[in-house]
């Protein structure tokens, strides 16, 4: 290649991808979900394990790699957000290097336009999840990779199938990709030798893994497999999902559109050298219908985009490799122009994408349970919650207070290395995660924990996302200006929390109260708030004169002692789904 079309070319892909990347950079964001990865690296550092809380073995990431870098990175000294934020930008700028060094090499695309290149480094989306603290971006990098080294002319098959089951390490769904590999692998080379090289090298990686893995915690899927009811279809949730990702990038459409006649092109092309390169439309065509079938059936994400991201290159790399094949198939220069036009439409369409995706979603505003998560998480949101799990953790330190996150509180557990936190969705208790589910709902949150969670738990406190509204004032607690609701009260864990800065009412001094104005009290409450007495503070602590001086009031002021049977039968019952039989 002569120097100035190299000059050309350098020219032509250092625009796009110099704008993606201080794009990448300038929307670096943090999402509420890694700091859930962020709490098992610091619990590992401290010596506690892989663990969300001390003593509970529970996998509630997916992204076992993923963790073990941001742990090596930690182990360095480097501060865990920052690391999140930035490391996968790194990765992001890899997948761009990567598709414009093949393009490149090819040297025969649309007249030397690098449209995958282009189109990932002025992807929106593919720009977002260049950080988020998420796996996304190595992921996809893992993905794009593989890919490429199976089909390449000289395939790798030993290095492709490592590369992939880093990618499965880093994903789940690098299975997925692995097994259409795996059977393209078989399919091109007609070889079970060849076959079983990849598949060695997989295994050899994996099988170490799945060995810990149920060593560790005791099941080959990690609890956020059962967390999100990946093993149930919500395929109407799942069309809603892709049909948002691609009427926004349309230009997406057209590439699934191109994936059959890729392979259309593939059969018909002249000779094995030009069938070699379209192979990887062809893996990549496999792996977008897989995958797409795949994330429609369990719902898609409620992060818009996320779960079509690894996908988004291949997309791309089918219609550059589809405009390349149609270009050699003519000497005219009819076909080249028009496959210059449609590689400048496709990174037009790119661009605008840009304006259906802000109508879509305004501000914290979502779709059917999907949102932009990056204007959720903002900067500023980020410094709130650092706030508030700095607040709490110095409340609660030296106790061990029980809490219960609500959505979007996990960068709280992680802030405030609370001793004892409870990640209300189920993703890291693996007993939520198995609760059978009622009915379909937001991807991901379908599971809420009730009160009879909590209390077996034996969770203390709950941190409100404003002010404590609706709660009866023994139930408010506040740490500096935040306000929480005490779930259970332990009189040893109150009498520790005597401190300044926390404000609450002394539940047994309310009690007192409590029953020397029980005539004032409203009689048609008295039966329930002796059930929630219950539930509240006597089954937690030993106070047998406070329990029966309120149980003789309630009969002195008139109280069938039937009804109040009833309602103790209520607690025990109660008792039981809390705390069955033999705990």
């Amino acid at each position: 290649m002569s120097t100035s079309r190299r000059w050309l070319f350098l020219s032509l892909v250092s625009l796009p991808l110099i704008v993606g990347l201080v794009e990448a950079v300038r929307r670096a964001w943090v999402c509420d979900d890694v700091f859930i990865s962020f709490r098992y690296v610091d619990q590992l550092l401290r010596g506690n394990g892989l663990v969300f809380n001390p003593g509970e073995r529970v996998e509630g990431y997916t992204h076992f790699l993923w963790v073990m870098v941001l742990a090596a990175g930690a182990r360095l000294g480097l501060e865990l957000v920052e690391l999140g934020r930035y490391l996968p930008i790194a990765a992001y700028a890899a997948v761009l290097v990567v598709l414009a060094r093949r393009a490149w090499l090819r040297r025969d695309f649309a007249l030397g336009l690098p449209l995958a290149a282009w189109c990932v480094g002025l992807h929106r989306d593919m720009q977002i999840f260049a950080s988020s603290g998420l796996e996304t971006a190595p992921f996809t990098l893992l993905v794009v990779v593989g890919l490429l080294t199976v089909t390449a002319s000289t395939p790798r098959l030993a290095a492709g199938g490592v590369v992939y089951a880093l990618a499965t390490l880093m994903r789940p769904e690098g299975a997925l990709y692995t097994g259409c590999a795996g059977a393209y692998v078989l399919w091109r080379e007609r070889s079970w030798r060849s076959a079983l090289r990849f598949s060695a090298a997989w295994l050899a990686l994996m099988l170490p893994f799945l060995a810990f893995r149920l060593a560790y915690y005791g099941q080959l899927l990690p609890n956020t497999y059962y967390a999100k009811s990946a093993g149930r279809a919500y395929w109407s949730q799942g069309w809603i999902y892709a049909r948002l990702y691609f009427e926004t990038y349309a230009v997406l459409a057209l590439a699934l559109a191109a994936v059959p006649l890729a392979w259309v092109l593939r059969a018909r092309a002249a000779g094995d050298a030009a069938r070699r390169k379209l192979d990887a439309a062809l893996l990549a065509g496999i792996q977008i219908v897989a995958v797409s079938a795949y994330v429609m059936r369990v719902g898609g994400d409620f992060m818009f985009a996320r779960f079509f991201v690894p996908v988004t290159p291949l997309l791309y790399l089918v219609l550059e490799d589809v405009l390349g094949a149609l270009t050699r198939a003519s000497a005219g220069g009819a076909r080249r122009v028009a496959a210059i036009v449609t590689t400048l439409a496709c990174v037009g369409a790119t661009l605008y994408a840009q304006v259906p995706r802000a109508r879509t979603f305004v501000g914290r505003d979502g779709v059917h349970g999907v949102v932009d998560e990056s204007q959720v998480y903002t900067d500023e949101t980020l410094a709130v919650l650092r706030r508030q799990g700095e607040i709490l953790g110095r409340s609660l330190r030296g106790t061990e207070a029980r809490v219960g996150l609500l959505s979007g509180q996990d960068a709280v557990a992680y802030f405030g290395k609370l001793p004892y936190a409870f990640e209300r969705h189920g993703l890291t208790d693996a007993e939520m995660a198995r609760v059978p589910l009622e009915g379909r709902g937001r991807p991901g949150h379908e599971r809420a924990a009730t009160l009879e969670d909590l209390l077996r738990r034996n969770i203390h406190f709950r941190l409100l996302y404003g002010f404590s509204v609706g709660l009866r004032l023994h139930q408010q607690i506040r740490f500096d200006d935040l306000y929480g609701e005490i779930v259970l009260y332990d009189n040893v864990l109150m009498n520790k929390l005597k401190r300044p800065g926390i404000t609450f009412v002394e539940f047994p001094l309310f009690l007192d109260e409590y029953v020397r104005t029980l005539d004032q009290q409203n009689p048609r409450q008295l039966l329930n708030d002796y059930v929630h007495f219950q539930l509240f503070y006597f089954v937690h602590n030993e106070d047998a004169a406070r329990q029966q001086r309120l149980r003789s009031g309630l009969l002195e002021l008139g109280v069938p002692e039937a009804s109040i049977l009833e309602a103790e039968a209520v607690v025990g019952d109660a008792m039981l789904r809390i705390r069955p039989a033999g705990e």
